[in-house]
């Protein structure tokens, strides 16, 4: 921290996320799931960046948006894993609006009014995805390369969920050997 001028912050963030994670088990908004993004998920790209070199705004500001949509793609991608931990990170807010219960999250009970859900979740944040869509465009070297493919990696869960009809209450989405070359062919092309 003190060689490379690690801002103390990030660490601090990731720690109160961390223990935030042992004693939060509900959200009720969406900026509280984002305010859990931006200390669980964001300093993990910033640092990243700044082992590279970079310590421009911008381009964290870049990271930032990937961070949090790949932290979100997680957790609809988990939402049964989630559940059997007694955890849901969908806001209770939007479970409202779409006319969910929790109950029905927790005995797993997929409906149209969940396919919403979720849709809207997954349409939001692919948006995200988008805002940080630049950052591998703004780096040199092999973390170009990683980068873009975190990024299309990403990008491809929230494209699983949509196959699966946003059904991730009966069905784990995952990334398979298939999809593995694809990401890379598409990783190598740009």
């Amino acid at each position: 921290v003190k060689e490379l001028d690690l801002p103390k912050q990030l660490f601090l963030d990731l720690l109160s996320a961390f223990k935030q994670d042992v004693t939060k088990t509900r959200y009720r908004t969406f900026d509280e799931v984002l305010d859990y993004c931006r200390r669980s998920a964001n300093p993990v790209g910033r640092l990243i960046l700044l082992l590279f070199g970079y310590r421009d705004e911008e381009r964290h500001r870049l990271s930032d948006h990937i961070c949090t949509a790949l932290q979100l793609a997680n957790f609809w991608q988990d939402v049964a894993v989630d559940v059997d931990k007694d955890r849901m990170y969908l806001p209770l807010a939007d479970l409202a609006a779409y006319g969910v219960t929790e109950a029905q999250v927790f005995s797993k009970t997929f409906d149209q009014n969940f396919a919403r859900l979720l849709r809207y979740q997954v349409d939001r944040t692919r948006a995200i995805f988008l805002d940080g869509k630049a950052l591998p465009s703004r780096v040199k070297g092999r973390l170009k390369y990683e980068l873009r493919l975190t990024w299309l990696g990403g990008m491809r869960i929230l494209a699983k969920i949509e196959q699966q009809n946003y059904d991730t209450l009966g069905k784990r989405p995952v990334i398979g050997t298939g999809d593995k070359l694809y990401l890379a062919m598409r990783t190598i092309l740009g």
